[in-house]
């Protein structure tokens, strides 16, 4: 019977002189503010008649303006947030001088408290107060605040009945 033996020996790593370089780095990290959005105003497309049998719409404007009123469909009132139409209004806080983007649902449904008739809103837009323009995004000035508005329009069937209509939609806000 035969017997092998192994013997262990030490074996050294060695730099060979202008080989190896070492640089140090650094990591960082940053909490942002939460980007926070607070219902200000809701959206209302006012009080109004329908003449019967006669469909019509109503387009509130995300930017500052009068309401559309066209086919069957009239104001009651000329001024007042009571009775006239306006766009919502969405207050935003975050992170000073930072931009975000909104996303608006593709319609509402409204339904009436009394009769439970539905009307549906749709072609939701919006508008940052701070960044000027309908594009679905904002800018926080630099104070970390905006204000953008949503506006959208309202088909008004013909056989609505008189009644108080209402819905909710969610907006969702992120930062860019």
């Amino acid at each position: 019977m035969a017997l092998a033996g192994f013997a262990a020996l030490p074996v050294h790593a060695q730099d060979a002189s202008g080989d190896t370089h070492r640089q140090s780095g650094s990591a960082s990290a940053r909490v942002a503010l939460p980007l926070r959005a607070t219902a200000e105003r809701d959206l209302s497309f006012g009080v109004f008649t329908v003449a019967e049998g006669q469909n019509g719409e109503i387009a509130v404007g995300a930017l500052p303006g009068d309401a559309q009123f066209s086919g069957g469909v009239r104001p009651v009132c000329a001024g007042g947030d009571a009775c006239s139409p306006h766009a919502a209004l969405f207050a935003i806080s975050g992170d000073s001088d930072r931009l975000y983007v909104f996303r608006l649902p593709r319609d509402v449904s409204l339904t009436g408290i009394r009769g439970g008739q539905a009307m549906i809103v749709t072609d939701l837009t919006g508008s940052s107060q701070n960044a000027r323009q309908t594009s679905g995004a904002g800018a926080l000035d630099g104070g970390g605040e905006d204000v953008f508005s949503v506006g959208g329009r309202l088909d008004v069937p013909g056989n609505a009945t008189p009644d108080s209509y209402s819905g909710e939609f969610t907006v969702t806000i992120d930062y860019l």
